[in-house]
């Protein structure tokens, strides 16, 4: 008998040949199959993706303002620029008109009318102090339409005084810089119950619009921070000679999506400007005095 399996592969692989090695060739069965132009159909079409996905997210954020979405500037942080203005116009709280005020206002000079200002629209930006001493900033509208400040001060012994006022937008004088380039305007004053005695020192400031944190180094070595209040004033009292105030600084801050950013815009060395050396409370409750000093 004849073996049939045999002979039928004999006679199909002498009609149909199969490839050399075939069996073995796994890349050219994928080849042959479509995978790999399946393959390059998918890169391409996630490559349209990610560049259809970059162009949505760059035209939300051109046109964030309008859609009511954070703007570019929020995200990726802008640094503020230098301002003395409020949103009220003229800051502060309402007050009423001291008596030295009104009639300096009153009396300037017809060579300085344009230093006048409006007496209704005085108000207080901040004080701070005691019943004793205190000192304040005031704020008026300036006959010119200008905001402007001046600086009260009142202690118990020799009544009130101040400084006139001056507007932001005037001049600045010979050698002085202009208002926009000082970050913060200051005043201090310290005095005791006699006059080899400094008892208590008193500071009040305003400052710029990108100003957001103030920083006080005081006599004893320690930094502390002042808070603004709402028209960007801050104060500051003491009756400790060891922390009487010694070095001012200024920052302005901004924010963005990621950080808060902040740079140093303005440094005062308060003892230097106002030649003031502390003197220590002594005699009585405080102790002996040092060497040279009387109560």
């Amino acid at each position: 008998m004849i073996d049939v399996e045999p002979f039928v592969r004999t006679q199909l692989e002498r009609l149909m040949p199969l490839p050399e090695a075939s069996g073995r060739d796994w890349a050219d069965v994928l080849e042959r199959s479509g995978h790999h132009h399946r393959r390059r159909r998918r890169s391409a079409r996630l490559a349209i993706v990610l560049v259809a996905l970059a162009l949505l997210a760059l035209t939300l954020l051109v046109a964030a303002p309008a859609l009511g979405f954070r703007s570019v500037a929020d995200v990726f942080g802008e640094e503020p620029s230098p301002s003395w203005t409020w949103p009220e116009g003229v800051p502060g709280e309402p007050i009423q008109v001291p008596d030295i005020v009104r009639s300096a206002n009153q009396q300037l000079p017809a060579k300085r009318l344009d230093d006048r200002v409006d007496l209704g629209s005085v108000r207080q930006i901040v004080s701070a102090g005691s019943a004793e001493a205190s000192d304040a900033f005031l704020a008026a509208r300036g006959i010119n339409g200008d905001v402007c400040l001046a600086r009260l001060g009142r202690t118990g012994s020799r009544g009130t005084s101040g400084s006139p006022f001056a507007c932001l937008d005037d001049p600045p004088k010979p050698g002085a810089p202009s208002t926009k380039d000082q970050a913060v305007f200051v005043g201090s004053s310290a005095g005791g119950h006699r006059g080899s005695v400094v008892d208590y020192s008193n500071l009040i400031g305003v400052v710029r619009a990108d100003v957001g944190r103030v920083e006080l180094e005081l006599v004893d070595g320690e930094t502390i921070e002042l808070q603004l209040n709402r028209w960007r004033g801050f104060g500051y009292s003491t009756t400790d000679p060891r922390r009487f105030p010694k070095t001012l600084r200024v920052y302005r801050t901004w924010n963005s999506l990621f950080r808060r950013h902040e740079k140093l815009v303005g440094q005062v060395p308060l003892q230097q400007v106002n030649g003031l050396a502390p003197t220590p409370l002594c005699g009585g409750k405080y102790g002996p005095c040092p060497e040279g000093v009387t109560p």
